[in-house]
């Protein structure tokens, strides 16, 4: 019986060593990769500000557009614009709390 708990505890140990070895391993190559990727992604930032800008406009257009069309598409939110006005202006209120409060 102690045999079994001594091959037990022996295990524990390697899985152990090896989780700590793997982690290592992992946490280099990563530390390696960024070192190599961070300059790329920056220079790429710094080349086409204006491609990216247009991108992010594009995105947000696209979910307000979207947003609109679901909305249009629904009855109930037609039929009650002061509602969703309403429920719009509590959103940016909370959201507006919730962030002086954070910081």
């Amino acid at each position: 019986m102690k045999e079994v708990i001594k091959i037990s505890e022996q295990l524990i140990k390697s899985a152990g060593g090896a989780a700590d070895e793997f982690q290592s391993v992992v946490s280099e190559t990563e530390r390696s990769i960024d070192s190599k990727i961070a300059p790329v992604r920056k220079s790429l930032l710094k080349r086409f500000p204006t491609l990216f800008l247009l991108l992010v406009t594009f995105g947000a257009t696209a979910v307000f557009f979207s947003i609109e069309t679901i909305m249009k598409q629904s009855a109930w939110w037609s039929g009650h614009p002061w509602v969703t006005l309403a429920i719009g202006i509590g959103i940016l209120v909370l959201t507006g709390r919730l962030y002086r409060k954070l910081g």
